[in-house]
């Protein structure tokens, strides 16, 4: 018997810091169903305030937290994170 495909994602939304390519930290919870405990793997960028280069800080992602930066100071984005 195949083992059924299990899928974990979160929605968040949050704003990069004051400083242009500061890393900055966005916390997830992937919930119940026995995930939580797993890393995302990407994360991509559902809506943003102005325009901006999101993309991945230099700190590793652990099973709560992902790190990213921003090209541009205060953008406001929405992420889909799993």
């Amino acid at each position: 018997m195949t083992r059924p495909l299990q899928f974990s994602a979160d929605m968040v939304d949050v704003t990069a810091p004051a400083t242009a390519d500061t890393e900055f930290s966005v916390a997830y919870d992937f919930g119940a169903g026995g995930n939580s405990d797993r890393v995302a793997q990407e994360a991509f960028v559902v809506w943003q305030g102005l325009s901006a280069r999101i993309y991945r800080g230099p700190t590793a992602w652990n099973a709560t937290t992902i790190f990213l930066r921003s090209s541009a100071a205060d953008v406001a984005v929405r992420l889909y994170i799993f």
